[in-house]
């Protein structure tokens, strides 16, 4: 669970990060080893937004900042 903005922040550099490498990941040819870790991208991807989206909600003035 996200504490302060700068965690978040943090998050959503690592976020950028995850999506980034998502996409590189599926330009290439499939295989088994592809898409578990396409799966495991999606999976931390998700729970990164989720983690932003809880923080924001509970403290909305202090969600600025790049959106996803």
């Amino acid at each position: 669970m996200l504490e302060d903005e700068r965690q978040v922040e943090n998050t959503r550099i690592k976020l950028k990060r995850l999506e980034e490498r998502y996409e590189q990941e599926k330009e290439g040819p499939p295989s088994w080893a592809r898409r578990v870790t396409l799966r495991s991208l999606k999976r931390t991807i998700n729970q990164f937004k989720e983690e932003i989206a809880v923080f924001q909600a509970h403290h909305p003035a202090g969600s600025g900042g790049a959106s996803s």
